[in-house]
C-alpha cells in the first residue's frame, strides 16, 4: 500500500490547498558493516593497583609507585617492600590494610601480573606487615608462579585475594579412655620388655649387658685386645684394664692333682 506525505500547503481567507504526493515502497535493509576494532584492555578489575619493580632488595623504601623483594629469587623471598601510593600515585594504604586484616595465620593471597603479559605471574601467601612512614614491610611466603624474576620498571598488576579469619575453636571433645600404663611390678634397675608381638603385652626383665661391647661401660679402659687376656682393676684410675696374665706361686694354694708347684713354671 503506497503511503502519502505533504508536499505543498496553500491557505487563503476562505479556502486551503493541499498537495499530496504518493511515497515507494520502503527499500531492503542493508547489509551490516564490518566489525570494528577492539578497544584496549582496562585495568584490573577486584582489588588491584598497578606498580612498578624496584630491583633495590634492601629494607627501604622502594619508591613512590614501587616495590621490591628482599631476595632476587622470589621463591626464596621472605619481605616485599611497597609503597603506599602506586604508580599513578594514587593512595593505596586501604588495599595494603585488606592485605592483613585477617585472623588466620595466612592473610591473604598477593599475585603479582605482568600488566604486558597476564601469563607471567608470580604468588605469594601474605603473613603480617610493618607500617612505615609512606611505605611498609609485607611478610611473605612464596606460592608459585611462572616468573621468578622482573626487570627494573616493570609494570605489574597487584592483585590481592583475602583469606577470611579463622573459625571459632570447636567443643573440647570427650576424654577417652585411660590406656594400660606402666604395668605394676619389677625391681631396681630392672626394664620393661616386650613379652610377644601382641599389643601392650610386656614384663620386667633385667637390664642385659652386651658383653660385646665392654668398652662402651664408664668404668673400662681397654687397648688392643689380644687372645688370652684378662681384666684386672687398676686403683691408680679407678678402671677395669686388659693385661696379660701373671701366675706366680704365690697365688696358687690349694691342692694341685697331678703334679707339684713347681711343674707349672
Amino acid at each position: 500500500m503506497a503511503q502519502y506525505t505533504v508536499s505543498n500547503v496553500t491557505s487563503g481567507r476562505y479556502a486551503r490547498q493541499v498537495s499530496v504526493a504518493a511515497s515507494g515502497p520502503q527499500g531492503v535493509q542493508g547489509t551490516v558493516g564490518p566489525l570494528g576494532p577492539t578497544g584496549a584492555t582496562g585495568a584490573t578489575g577486584g582489588l588491584s593497583a598497578s606498580y612498578k619493580f624496584s630491583n633495590s632488595y634492601a629494607a627501604q623504601s622502594p619508591g613512590a609507585g614501587f616495590f621490591a623483594f628482599n631476595n632476587p629469587i622470589f621463591m626464596s623471598s621472605t619481605e616485599m617492600y611497597i609503597s603506599h601510593v602506586d604508580s599513578s600515585i594514587n593512595s593505596q594504604q586501604g588495599l595494603l590494610g585488606i592485605m592483613v586484616n585477617s585472623t588466620n595465620g595466612y592473610k591473604s593471597v598477593l599475585t603479582f601480573q605482568d600488566s604486558a603479559n597476564l601469563t607471567k605471574f608470580s604468588r605469594f601467601y601474605v603473613t603480617g606487615s610493618v607500617i612505615a612512614s609512606d611505605w611498609q614491610t609485607v611478610f611473605v611466603e612464596y606460592i608459585e608462579g611462572t616468573s621468578l624474576s622482573w626487570d627494573y620498571n616493570d609494570l605489574l598488576n597487584l592483585l590481592v585475594s583475602p583469606i577470611g579469619d579463622a573459625g571459632v575453636q570447636g567443643p573440647t571433645g570427650p576424654q577417652g579412655e585411660i590406656g594400660p600404663g606402666v604395668p605394676a611390678g619389677g625391681l631396681a634397675g630392672q626394664v620393661l620388655k616386650k613379652s610377644s608381638g601382641i599389643d601392650y603385652q610386656t614384663e620386667w626383665v633385667d637390664a642385659a649387658i652386651d658383653e660385646s661391647a665392654v668398652s662402651n661401660l664408664v668404668d673400662v679402659q681397654l687397648s688392643p685386645l689380644n687372645g688370652g687376656q684378662v681384666l684386672v682393676w687398676d686403683t691408680s684410675i679407678a678402671r677395669w684394664i686388659n693385661q696379660e696374665p701373671e701366675i706366680s706361686a704365690e697365688n696358687i694354694s690349694g691342692i694341685i692333682i697331678g703334679g707339684s708347684a713347681t711343674t707349672i713354671f
